[in-house]
């Protein structure tokens, strides 16, 4: 139990870093950053391509699952990476939903607190909401919403660190 609560830790600091360095990655170079973003989810989606063929030619098992994942990441990879622009159109929408279901996971935590805080419950919610923002008004204006899916990633990340220094 304690090695599991050890891994669920690590994987949530993990989690969160990421989440604030893309936030400040999104909010430094805007537009550019969801380009190259996407093109390396892209690549390695690619590697993973290659990985799953790999196991399949010279794997023990010859599962022909590996075959279909290596063949559907090599189609999106190469998506992603060729069609980068229309990808970034599409990107707001994933991180709102993301963004709302973390936020609405780490409320359901916060609201479950012992100490009776409400800061965590008040940034879970303007997690949600900017999701939501993010979600439903993904083409008004790229920048702004470039600017709030950072905001919203390093608040979100913030958060998921204040949940882990509450339930250490």
């Amino acid at each position: 139990m304690e090695e599991m609560r050890k891994r669920l830790v690590r994987n949530k600091v993990i989690l969160a870093v990421v989440s604030i360095a893309v936030g400040i990655m999104l909010l430094i170079m805007q537009r550019q950053a969801l380009d190259l973003l996407i093109k390396i989810i892209g690549y390695i989606m690619l590697a993973g391509c290659v990985g799953s063929l790999l196991l399949f030619l010279f794997g023990k098992d010859r599962d022909g699952m590996q075959l279909t994942v290596a063949v559907l990441l090599g189609l999106i990879g190469c998506f992603f990476v060729w069609y980068s622009p229309s990808v970034v159109n599409f990107f707001p929408i994933m991180m709102g939903l993301c963004l709302i279901l973390n936020g609405l996971s780490n409320a359901s935590q916060a609201g479950s607190d012992r100490d009776g805080s409400k800061v965590p419950v008040i940034i879970s919610v303007l997690t949600v909401i900017l999701g939501a923002l993010i979600l439903f008004r993904p083409g008004f204006m790229a920048n702004f919403v470039v600017i709030l899916i950072g905001i919203a990633f390093i608040i979100n990340g913030l958060n998921d660190l204040d949940m882990i220094r509450r339930y250490r």
